[in-house]
């Protein structure tokens, strides 16, 4: 069923997370930002499949073949995964551009990689995106986002699921709400 395939997706978002904190911890940020593009995805694409019968026979009967794969993509592109008209939705969709930028090769992500060599004039280069002499300011700040992004897919499920029938999400709602006034008032917010 589509809500099944939903549920599983969102499971999905849980994997990508624990891989993107995982890599985030070992100062990895650009891995980081591909898992959390793919979690954030991956919420989207619960949405479509969940609200939209043509979006769920194409997940649904994506086969892998080139001409399955060509329909996947242009069934749930951003605009589709990430409606600016569903304030939950059009959020991830701004997790998801951060995260498109922040994790695909260009100038920017790769001069990440380098710092000051031992020589005048030489860089030095490095697997690890996060510089040591980065990190006390650095982590923190790609753990707050990182953090953000989790919430935003958390919220993002009330959207997904609020037209589940028999779906009683009004303790779940609660619940979240209940954590969040507990997380910011224990961060000074």
């Amino acid at each position: 069923s589509a809500a099944r395939n939903a549920g599983s997706l969102f499971v999905l978002c849980q994997k990508h997370l624990v891989l993107g904190t995982t890599a985030l911890f070992r100062l990895y940020s650009a891995q980081m930002f591909r898992e959390t593009r793919a979690a954030v995805e991956a919420a989207g694409i619960a949405y479509a499949v969940q609200t939209d019968a043509k979006s769920f026979k194409v997940f649904n009967e994506d086969d892998g073949s080139e001409a399955a794969r060509k329909l996947a993509r242009n069934t749930f592109g951003p605009g589709a995964l990430f409606p600016k008209g569903i304030t939950e939705l059009a959020l991830l969709g701004g997790f998801y551009d951060t995260a498109s930028r922040l994790s695909h090769t260009s100038g920017l992500t790769f001069v990440r990689h380098l710092s000051d060599g031992l020589t005048d004039g030489q860089m030095k280069f490095s697997y690890q995106d996060i510089q040591m002499q980065n990190m006390e300011r650095e982590l923190p700040k790609n753990v707050f986002w990182l953090c953000q992004a989790h919430l935003a897919i958390l919220v993002a499920a009330d959207v997904v699921f609020a037209s589940t029938t028999g779906a009683d999400l009004a303790k779940f709602t609660q619940e979240r709400r209940r954590y969040l006034r507990i997380t910011l008032t224990k961060s000074g917010r």
